[in-house]
């Protein structure tokens, strides 16, 4: 269990987690490959000790809120605040690559 300051700090500790354990190896080579949500899903039972269950109740959230909406959606990069995201920072370098 761990206290968050905000729900900014919790979801960005969440994406850490999420890129740079290994047990989530599988979660990352599937979004890689494109997998569905419901596929990625799966691979977060290790995420909580619920295991099953907490997938379970992701997909159920999911599906319950129509979230699947927004599985195309692209953030502007006109609201993209930190500079130091991987996006934000390989967009940096490719352009700069670019102008070489």
């Amino acid at each position: 269990m761990q206290k968050y300051e905000s729900v900014e700090e919790s979801v960005k500790h969440y994406y850490f987690t999420i890129g740079n354990n290994k047990v989530y190896h599988n979660f990352r080579k599937k979004r890689a490959e494109g997998a569905n949500v419901y596929q990625l899903i799966d691979e977060l039972d290790n995420y909580s000790i619920k295991g099953e269950r907490y997938t379970d109740m992701l997909k159920d959230i999911l599906f319950i809120n129509d979230l699947e909406k927004y599985d195309k959606y692209v953030i502007d990069n006109k609201y993209i605040t930190d500079k130091t995201t991987f996006r934000y920072l390989t967009k940096k370098y490719i352009q700069r690559f670019l102008t070489k």
